[in-house]
């Protein structure tokens, strides 16, 4: 009986053990299963947590990968376009050099061609000399022959030319003379020009000047025929102020006696001086700033002084007064122009007038002296009468 409880008691316990094995068993499981789904939850967030700074860092690459390549596009581009460049240079190289290949051929041509010319002329002077090897006599009879064709070639274009001036003041004569046919003032008309004296192309555009434009304050540079015609200007004009300079006092005692000068015209006895100009001889008239110094003149003469011994310029006198010498409208006259001393003054005056911005007009008339005009913008016109 004790056996049987003992055996009741150990299938007791056997069972309570079996129901406690499967009970922890169970629970077992059961904690399994929830440290199962705890570890799969902390999962899934570790992973979505990782996948989320992945995502980040991936997008990061983009961008730089992006800017990467646009830089690197750029930079494709810069030197694609620095490639064209270079092409283009290229070309324009091989244009010039086609060009410089072509003249070069060209001139190689031209410089053969001369050299078959040279040849030839040699071919030619080799057949001279030896023609002419015997003829020392004949040579010299046809150089002697060539020195007196010359000579007479000179002294027919030295003939031709003088032909031509003196037609041309024969012109310039008739001119003048029908001109002054009705002129109301100009009544003494006993001239002698040519020589020393102004020609006939001066004597009509100083007159023509006189007529046109009515100077008042008129300076007159050495006493002659153009003294006879201004001071008859300004005996009929008598608000007008004439002034002559001469340096001979023997000729103005001489002129005194053979024409009569109006009180308007006066006289300005000057001597004159040596001097030297860039290293050049000429003469002038001394202490002429007194002439000039505060006076303003429309109408100047210039017939002296002498041109004698003057290599590079002469009558040089007003180059120091122009243009505050000079009234707003004005005209200047120049004789014996066709002697390069003359002509270097008056390239003078016409560079002070332009450096001092005072607009003229120029013109040279050409007979058996050649005179220049220089005048004002306003009295353009007496440069074309």
């Amino acid at each position: 009986m004790l056996r049987k409880e003992l055996t009741d008691n150990q299938a007791e316990l056997r069972k309570k053990l079996t129901d406690n094995q499967a009970e922890l068993q169970r629970q077992l499981a059961s904690w399994q299963a929830a440290v199962q789904n705890s570890i799969s939850k902390e999962l899934k967030t570790l992973t979505l947590a990782m996948t989320e700074e992945s995502r980040k860092q991936i997008e990061t690459a983009h961008r730089r990968s992006d800017q990467l390549l646009t830089t690197l596009q750029q930079k494709i581009e810069c030197c694609e376009s620095s490639l064209q460049e270079q092409r283009q240079k290229l070309a324009a190289f091989e244009n010039r050099f086609d060009a410089y290949a072509k003249a070069c051929d060209c001139k190689q041509e031209a410089l053969s061609h001369q050299m078959k010319k040279l040849d030839k002329y040699e071919e030619t002077s080799a057949e001279l000399r030896q023609l002419l090897s015997g003829s020392g006599e004949n040579i010299r009879d046809i150089q002697q022959h060539l020195q007196i064709v010359r000579s007479d070639l000179r002294y027919n274009s030295q003939y031709s030319l003088d032909s031509r001036r003196s037609a041309d003041e024969a012109v310039w004569a008739s001119i003048f003379h029908d001109t002054i046919v009705n002129s109301s003032w100009l009544t003494n008309r006993s001239f002698a020009p040519g020589r020393w004296a102004i020609g006939y192309s001066y004597l009509y555009m100083l007159y023509q000047a006189l007529e046109k434009a009515r100077p008042k304050r008129i300076l007159d540079l050495g006493l002659g025929i153009s003294s006879k015609i201004i001071a008859q200007y300004a005996a009929e004009n008598p608000e007008v102020e004439h002034l002559v300079v001469e340096t001979n006092p023997s000729w103005i005692e001489y002129y005194k006696r053979e024409f009569t000068l109006p009180p308007n015209t006066q006289l300005i006895l000057l001597e004159e001086n040596d001097v030297q100009l860039e290293g050049a001889a000429t003469r002038m008239y001394r202490d002429f700033a007194r002439v000039t110094g505060g006076r303003k003149f429309d109408l100047i003469s210039v017939d002296a002084p002498v041109t004698q011994n003057c290599t590079k310029y002469a009558r040089i006198d007003i180059l120091d007064s122009v243009p505050e010498c000079l009234e707003e409208s004005f005209v200047l006259l120049f004789d014996d122009y066709q002697f390069t001393p003359i002509m270097n003054t008056v390239e003078q005056v016409k560079k002070k007038l332009t450096d001092r911005n005072v607009e003229f007009n120029s013109s040279v008339y050409r007979a058996k002296k050649d005179m220049a005009i220089i005048a004002s913008k306003s009295w353009e016109y007496l440069v074309s009468l």
